[in-house]
């Protein structure tokens, strides 16, 4: 009986976000060991504080890869967002209405690329490709508009306010964290998203309005990123066209490090912070061994390849040929 209820202990085990658990532990003993300056409180601080803009980008496209879909217009509204706030204030516009705006702005993209997903039968990939470009195309446009003009004070304030001696940013990551991952697991309603991802049409027999879950998921995507985009914005003088830059393909890697497949069905936002969490260390080892940024982004593609090669290993009986 013991055997057994040992067996079932194993089997109840996350063998993915515990090996990245291990690999995140062993990373940082041997950057540890080679820099003196890399367990201090600023730089953890500083990698901590990075992450906790771009997870509000992660928290949306999670649910997505678990129900099976994809948004590779994340990092374009990332960049996006921030611009049109500046672009705004620079009209005279308060900076708590001009986020309001941004916020409504970002849903609307949320809700046209979760509509033509699931009324037009798109495929999420090619839609959210496209929804990039447009977005990228109106970034560039305010960029033009804009000139290299230096954001309000009101707006650069924003993600520089602490409680205590930490970033709000950083406090409000852990509680939606916290508050997500709670809700995934115990939740009826937030179970559906790993239904639809698992099987849809036995999802919609048993009355799941899987369209729905949908596209709302496409609008906190969205959404999620129009707010990381927002505090990333605001944590410098002046709008950044490269703010942004490949969040998309960050995204896609920090979520299936952390246990999402491309195939729908698995997923969680813990998993996928703390994959975010290891490749910013993976990044910030890196900037110590100065290493050049093309060669960064080659690290991280080769991360990709393999994290995507060994999902669809393990999901070969969901492949079609």
């Amino acid at each position: 009986m013991e055997k057994s209820s040992n067996k079932l202990w194993l089997r109840d085990v996350n063998w993915s976000a515990f090996s990245l658990l291990v690999v995140t532990i062993v990373l940082c003993v041997f950057l540890d060991r080679k820099f003196d300056t890399f367990w201090t409180y600023q730089n953890m601080y500083s990698i901590v504080q990075e992450i906790s803009m771009e997870c509000f980008a992660i928290f949306g496209f999670t649910f997505l890869m678990i129900m099976g879909e994809i948004d590779l217009s994340v990092g374009a509204v990332y960049a996006f967002s921030g611009y049109f706030v500046a672009y705004l204030m620079a009209f005279g516009m308060p900076v708590w209405p001009a986020i309001v705006c941004a916020i409504l702005a970002c849903a609307l993209i949320g809700v046209v690329n979760g509509t033509l997903v699931v009324r037009f039968r798109l495929n999420s990939l090619m839609m959210t490709i496209g929804m990039m470009l447009l977005m990228l195309g109106l970034r560039d446009v305010l960029s033009e508009l804009m000139g290299g003009s230096t954001l309000k004070s009101s707006y650069r304030a924003i993600a520089r306010v602490e409680i205590g001696d930490v970033r709000v940013t950083i406090i409000a990551m852990i509680a939606i964290i916290l508050v997500l991952e709670f809700l995934l697991r115990k939740s009826a309603a937030f179970k559906k998203i790993y239904y639809v991802g698992e099987n849809l049409t036995s999802a919609t027999i048993y009355g799941i309005r899987a369209g729905r879950i949908k596209v709302l998921t496409f609008i906190a995507s969205s959404v999620g990123a129009g707010i990381g985009g927002i505090l990333a914005t605001s944590h410098v003088s002046a709008a950044n066209v490269t703010t942004g830059d490949k969040l998309e393909f960050k995204m896609v890697t920090a979520a299936i490090l952390g246990g999402c497949s491309l195939f729908g069905g698995k997923g969680s936002i813990a998993n996928s912070a703390l994959a975010l969490l290891f490749l910013g260390i993976v990044v910030d080892g890196m900037v110590k061994y100065d290493v050049e940024v093309l060669i960064q982004q080659l690290v991280i593609g080769i991360i990709l390849i393999i994290a995507v090669y060994v999902d669809t290993l393990m999901n070969k009986e969901k492949i079609e040929y």
